[in-house]
């Protein structure tokens, strides 16, 4: 089936085994620099040069949700992408970066389950620069049959609604617990200065550790199943809002693919938002490397197979 979500996670698990490919890419990637407005064509594929980011990501699914639970792993891939699209694969470097998330599913039935886990619990080497945040989450879906299928047309709705925190936080959050984490080892930040500059190795453990875990917040995704194959998804990443749909062409095989827009709400990933710092009077701007001029845009593609 369709995806019902695209970055929030949702309860069900697989029954059996199951092995699955996704390939995601992202026009631009809050991080690397201020994602710029919509000017014209050429200027937003150069800005995609710089600013992009693709991501693989293995997934093994295994168990019976309904008589036990399942257990999903996943394996993300992002510096392996930079190494293919850079020409530059190196034996030596196929594994940096890569991160495993670890998930339990427990179904009550064929339409509700739960679901939990922690993204990028196992990380393959000690370089913190490469990691994505460490991030909890907890989760309950429920499809709601319209009409038993006995229809093509809107045959199903699912809501999912959780809590979770790491990358499902509000970016002005993930600033300030990064803030508090460079005060503490002694690094440059809003309000302070160190009279000696802290090394590299100790800002980017900094960043990384005010990067982890951090404030519950809730999460939560509406996917809509217009007609056999295709679904309408709206989700609440904790960050921002999503809309997009996803597509399975071909109703025999396991491929879909899912195009979204993402930060669709005008909140601190945008200029002007001032908030107060740890340690610091007053209130600041976010930096502007984490913020975006607009929406942003993604494509999903992935392979399931079931055994």
């Amino acid at each position: 089936m369709p995806q019902i979500s695209s970055l929030v996670p949702v309860g069900f698990g697989p029954k059996g085994v199951m092995l699955s490919l996704y390939g995601r890419a992202l026009d631009c990637q809050t991080g690397k620099g201020e994602c710029p407005g919509f000017t014209t064509y050429s200027a937003w594929q150069s800005s995609i040069q710089t600013l992009g980011s693709g991501q693989l990501q293995q997934v093994i699914g295994f168990g019976d949700p309904i008589k036990a639970f399942s257990v999903v792993l996943n394996n993300s891939s992002e510096n392996l992408v930079g190494a293919v699209r850079s020409g530059r694969l190196e034996t030596s470097s196929v594994f940096t970066g890569n991160q495993t998330g670890v998930h339990l599913a427990k179904a009550f039935g064929p339409d509700t389950s739960i679901r939990t886990g922690i993204d990028n619990l196992i990380r393959w080497d000690s370089n913190s620069a490469f990691y994505d945040p460490l991030s909890f989450y907890a989760v309950a879906t429920q499809r709601i049959r319209i009409n038993d299928e006995r229809s093509p047309w809107f045959s199903s709705l699912y809501l999912t609604a959780g809590i979770g925190n790491g990358d499902y936080r509000p970016i002005e959050q993930i600033v300030q617990a990064q803030t508090a984490a460079l005060r503490s080892a002694g690094c440059a930040t809003y309000g302070f200065t160190p009279k000696k500059p802290c090394s590299q190795d100790a800002f980017n453990r900094a960043i990384q550790s005010g990067s982890n875990y951090g404030t519950i917040n809730p999460i939560g995704s509406l996917g809509l199943e217009v007609y056999k194959g295709v679904n309408l998804i709206t989700e609440w990443t904790g960050r921002n809002l999503n809309l997009g749909m996803s597509w399975r062409p071909v109703p025999q095989w396991g491929f879909v693919i899912t195009p979204m827009v993402q930060s669709l709400v005008q909140n601190c990933e945008y200029a002007g938002c001032k908030v107060p710092m740890p340690g610091a009077e007053g209130r600041f701007a976010l930096p502007s490397s984490v913020l975006t001029q607009r929406a942003r845009l993604s494509v999903q593609a992935s392979v399931e197979v079931k055994f």
